[in-house]
């Protein structure tokens, strides 16, 4: 089973290239880290695979005023919360498709602290990284071969947990991002 929120990823490493192009991501987590909360709401996912909705507009809201110190890594934060929504409203359609009460979800590609803090925050879950894997359709390969000739399940000794903060310091965002992902839309499409 697979739900896409459409371009997120690449719209991450595109404003890498304008914001910080001489930046290494780990360097840009440094200056997010010094960012209390969301000063920036993104919208840049492309789909809204559950409604079947193309979007084909995006932005970037704050308040006006813009907030006093307002800088690049607010809106690479803005862009990576956007990123764990869509992870999130996948997520929540998976769930209503084949329900579990897993308290783990299992990462893979995803790279820094932030990200990963994001989505356990949104999800109300742990996610686990296991060290070694890039690319998920690898993990996953492994492990249907295993079953499928009654191997053991696979594992790896090194993972790293990011369990959801108790103030769920993300979750209060999220239904204001979806609300502002819709209106962005069609704010744009009034023109």
């Amino acid at each position: 089973m697979e739900t896409n929120a459409g371009v997120t990823g690449l719209n991450y490493q595109r404003m890498k290239s304008v914001f910080f192009p001489h930046t290494s991501f780990t360097d840009i987590e440094l200056e997010m880290d010094r960012i209390d909360g969301l000063r920036v709401f993104s919208s840049m996912c492309s789909m809204i695979f559950e409604r079947d909705i193309t979007l084909a507009h995006g932005g970037f809201v704050l308040d006006t005023p813009a907030p006093t110190g307002l800088c690049g890594a607010d809106f690479a934060k803005a862009m990576l919360f956007d990123i764990a929504c869509a992870v999130k409203r996948s997520h929540d359609v998976l769930m209503d498709i084949s329900p579990n009460d897993k308290e783990i979800v299992y990462g893979c590609g995803f790279k820094g602290h932030i990200f990963p803090q994001m989505v356990a925050d949104l999800l109300g879950k742990q996610v686990v990284l296991r060290q070694g894997f890039t690319q998920s359709s690898i993990l996953g390969c492994v492990q249907l071969c295993n079953r499928n000739f009654d191997l053991p399940p696979f594992s790896v000794a090194e993972s790293r947990a990011f369990t959801p903060c108790p103030d769920g310091r993300y979750a209060e965002y999220y239904d204001k991002c979806e609300t502002m992902r819709l209106n962005v839309d069609a704010a744009y499409n009034l023109r």
